[in-house]
This record gives C-alpha cells, sequence and structure tokens, in this order.
C-alpha cells in the first residue's frame, strides 16, 4: 500500500514538473513555432521585415524541422535582399519537404537571376514531377523561355494558366511583358488594357502600361498612367523609377513635387517621398536638394539601394567617378534585376576608360529594359568609337524599332 501511495506521489510530481516546464516553456515546439510565426506575419504586413526575420528565426529555433517556416523566412530574406541566405533557406525547405512547390519555385528563380540555367531547369523538372499542373511550373517555364529567346514559347505557357484562371487579372499583366520582349507593342497594350478592364485598381498593370508609352515615346499617355497611378497609391514603390525616368525626358514634375512634399508633411518618415522627391531633384539637376533627401534615405536606412543609386548618380554628376563606381556597383550586386543600375554603371565605367566592363553593363541594361532607348543609344556609340559598326547599326535598328520617329 505505501509503495502504491508513494508511486502515485512519484507520478504525481513528474505530471506537475513536465507540466510546469510545459507552461514555462510555452507549450509544445509546434505550439512555440506558430506563435512565433504569427507574429512574424504581423510584421510582415507592417513592413517591419527585419522584426519578421528575427521571428521566423525563433520559430525555425523552436522547429527547426518545419520546411514552411524556412520558406517563410525565405521570403522575407528576399525583401531584404539578402539573396544569398534566402537561397540557403529555401534549399533547406526543399530539403526538408521535396514536395514544397512554392519553395522549389523561388529556388528556380534565384537560379535564374543568377544564369544558372541547367540547375532552374533541373527545379522545373522536380516541379512538374510532383505536378504536372502546377502554376509555378508554367510560370518557370515561361521565364525560361524568355532568357531562350522563345517568347512565343512564353506566351503559351502563360496562356495554359489564362485558360484555367481566366478571372486573373494578373496574367494578362505577365503577358503583355513577354509582349514588350517581343517588341509587339501593340499586343502588349491589348494585355495591360485587358487587366485593367478587369481590376481598375491593378497598378501593376497600370504602371506597366506607363512604361510601355514611356518606350514607345507616347508622352501624353504615359504621364496620365503614372498621374493615375501615383494618386491612387502613392507609396507604390514600382513607380519610383519609372517616374524618374518620364520626368526626365519631359522636364514636367512640379505636380509630383507638390504631391510628395505635401505626403512628406503628413507622414515625416515616409522613405518613398524622400525617395522620390531625391529622384525628381536629381533630374531637375537641383543637386543640393537631391542630395539632402539622399542623405535622408540612408540616414533612415543605410545601405539602401535606392539610396546608395541616388548617391551613385549624383557622385557621376558631380564627376566624382571613383565614388560612383563603388555605389553602383554595390546596386546592381543588391538588385541584379534593376536595368537603371547597369546603365548608370556603365556610364561611369565609361568615364573611367573601362570600355569592355561598360558594354558588359550597357548590353545588361538592354537586357532587362529592351525598349529603353538610353541604353541602346549609349551602346550603339561605344561601338561606333571602338569601330564596330555592324553592332552598332544592330543597336540603332532597335532604337528605330521602338521608337521610329528618333532622330538621335
Amino acid at each position: 500500500m505505501m509503495k502504491r501511495w508513494l508511486l502515485g506521489l512519484v507520478v504525481v510530481a513528474v505530471v506537475a514538473l513536465t507540466s510546469a516546464a510545459y507552461f514555462k516553456f510555452g507549450g509544445s515546439p509546434e505550439v512555440q513555432r506558430e506563435r512565433y510565426l504569427k507574429k512574424a506575419r504581423d510584421y510582415t504586413k507592417q513592413g517591419k521585415i527585419n522584426e519578421a526575420v528575427i521571428e521566423f528565426k525563433n520559430a525555425l529555433k523552436a522547429d527547426p524541422a518545419s520546411a514552411e517556416s524556412h520558406y517563410e523566412l525565405a521570403l522575407a530574406l528576399l525583401k531584404r535582399r539578402d539573396y544569398q541566405t534566402a537561397y540557403q533557406e529555401f534549399t533547406r525547405a526543399t530539403d526538408l519537404k521535396p514536395d514544397l512547390i512554392a519553395a522549389r519555385f523561388q529556388l528556380a528563380t534565384l537560379q535564374l537571376i543568377s544564369r544558372d540555367i541547367d540547375h532552374a531547369k533541373e527545379q522545373l523538372e522536380i516541379i512538374r514531377r510532383w505536378d504536372k499542373n502546377a502554376k509555378e511550373g508554367y510560370y518557370m517555364a515561361a521565364q525560361l523561355a524568355v532568357i531562350e529567346k522563345n517568347p512565343d514559347g512564353a506566351i503559351k505557357e502563360l496562356e495554359e494558366i489564362r485558360n484555367r484562371e481566366p478571372q486573373n487579372a494578373a496574367i494578362y499583366v505577365d503577358i503583355g511583358q513577354v509582349y514588350v520582349v517581343k517588341r509587339d507593342s501593340m499586343a502588349a497594350e491589348s494585355a495591360f488594357r485587358k487587366a485593367l478592364e478587369m481590376d481598375p485598381k491593378m497598378n501593376r498593370a497600370r504602371v506597366a502600361l506607363a512604361q510601355l508609352y514611356v518606350a514607345m515615346g507616347d508622352q501624353e499617355k504615359a504621364e496620365q498612367e503614372l498621374l493615375l497611378a501615383t494618386k491612387a497609391e502613392p507609396e507604390n514603390e514600382a513607380l519610383l523609377h519609372v517616374l524618374g525616368n518620364f520626368y526626365s525626358s519631359t522636364k514636367r514634375f512640379d505636380e509630383l513635387e507638390k504631391l510628395y512634399l505635401d505626403l512628406l508633411t503628413k507622414k515625416p518618415d515616409s522613405l518613398v517621398a524622400q525617395k522620390r522627391l531625391a529622384e525628381l531633384y536629381a533630374v531637375k539637376n537641383d543637386l543640393k536638394k537631391a542630395r539632402q533627401y539622399t542623405d535622408a534615405v540612408l540616414k533612415i536606412k543605410p545601405g539602401d539601394t535606392d539610396g546608395l543609386f541616388f548617391r551613385g548618380r549624383l557622385y557621376l554628376a558631380e564627376n566624382n567617378i571613383q565614388k560612383a563606381l563603388e555605389d553602383l556597383s554595390a546596386v546592381v550586386r543588391n538588385a541584379p534585376s534593376f536595368a537603371p543600375a547597369f546603365y548608370f554603371l556603365g556610364q561611369a565605367q565609361l568615364r573611367l576608360n573601362q570600355i569592355d566592363e561598360a558594354k558588359r553593363n550597357l548590353i545588361k541594361a538592354t537586357e532587362l529594359a529592351p525598349n529603353w532607348v538610353e541604353p541602346l543609344l549609349s551602346l550603339a556609340q561605344v561601338h561606333l568609337a571602338t569601330g564596330d559598326v555592324d553592332f552598332a547599326q544592330d543597336e540603332i535598328d532597335k532604337i528605330m524599332k521602338v521608337q521610329p520617329n528618333n532622330e538621335s
């Protein structure tokens, strides 16, 4: 009887200790993980990416084998432009859960950015092995087709998604972007208009349409679309450099300047307003004000890619070429799909007589933005200066195709 009683006490004590530990440390690993994930997701919605990354890492400390946590951490790291660590996390997610297609698609996308085409193709094969009808498979196949200069093949892949999701306005934007690569302006415009017809508030489609009009030289239509988009979403970063390029060619930006000065009065901590004003004053050649807002951006967020881009352009305007080269080189590392950074880096290298490096970066700018005339023109001039007349003519032909009335 005594032994049974003592055994009961031991059992009760063990249960009590276990329960105390359970509540003290927050429950099971799964419960702890979900609590950290909720915090991380809330931070992500608020745009607090650094805080979100910390909570995602806490979730992984609680449950290191959670493939979904590795995946969500990687997405947050992408927003922080920490591509190398994001790549590692996507890889870990797919190792833990080979059929996590969303993570595999992101992994393949990063491989495409780094021009690792063979491994991206391997990821596509695995995606289609798990699910031959996965949307991610069609998107990846379309991206690969564009890279391999097969825009018709890319459109065919995207149309598979459109046929299955006829109410998906975003797919029309994607199809339109491929028509831009194909230099079929009418088809691109039609696709972007279709997206806006389906969803008039889709600013991504409006931005794409404005970019198309800028490339086509239709300044009036471009301004109309840009102002509509900007007034609807004044803090939309996707508009940032589109507007800068537009107003640099038209010199008309008083209305936009007022919009962002007003926004800054209402929201003094608006990073987008600081960036927009920095770019607008750089376009206006008011270097003092451009420097003021650029410094404000980099004070709020040291190492910000846009801030480094603006500062690099300012250094270029001030003829401080070596510093311009340093900033713009950092920008192309951080943002390997950002055409203006490659263009201005090429300009800096030309001034240092680094002709081969400048050519490579100007070519990259034309690949990323096929309808942007300035890089094509610079490349044609470089080819002429180095005696490559045939290559120069190729670039001039591209300019005339985009802007038939261009007399530059």
